[in-house]
């Protein structure tokens, strides 16, 4: 069942319903490259963009500027038509997760990664491949990971910002 987003932000939208820019006015500002409407994380922490949600001629040139020649962007919703000579590489829905529903409590099995962390967790990435993780990713929050026989076997999202 779909759960209705009612709590705004400072700027009046659920912050979930513009996660990317939301993130990048708060708490990941520091990590934050701005043209327009049109925001991005450093290209060494992630490969999220954030953008209004209908774009206009203006923020496709935003995200031009942010990307640079040859990059690759994924977009929230769907009906974009980009301008002459961009090309849609894929489409597809996604599922998003509040969390509302978790019954959390500790895990003492859990160990806090860190900087040192990185080459294991490029490692496991590797063979996982879950999704993007890349050389500053790790500075995005606190990352929890869990280890077999002392070779890191689980690394789960950041736990916060």
């Amino acid at each position: 069942m779909a759960t209705e987003l009612t709590t705004p932000s400072r700027t009046g939208v659920h912050p979930l319903d513009d996660a990317i820019r939301e993130s990048l006015r708060g708490a990941h500002a520091h990590f934050a490259r701005w043209s327009g409407r049109v925001a991005r994380y450093h290209p060494d922490v992630a490969p999220h963009v954030g953008h209004p949600a209908t774009l206009g001629d203006e923020d496709w040139a935003d995200l031009a500027t942010l990307l640079g020649p040859s990059a690759t962007a994924a977009l929230r919703g769907f009906g974009h038509t980009p301008p002459q000579g961009w090309e849609v590489v894929d489409s597809f829905g996604l599922v998003q997760m509040d969390g509302t529903a978790l019954d959390v409590a500790p895990d003492p099995d859990a160990e806090v990664l860190g900087p040192s962390d990185v080459p294991e967790i490029l490692d496991l990435i590797g063979r996982t491949r879950p999704g993007p993780y890349l050389p500053r990713t790790i500075e995005m929050g606190t990352y929890l990971g869990f280890r077999v026989d002392g070779e890191l076997e689980a690394a789960p999202p950041p736990v916060s910002g």
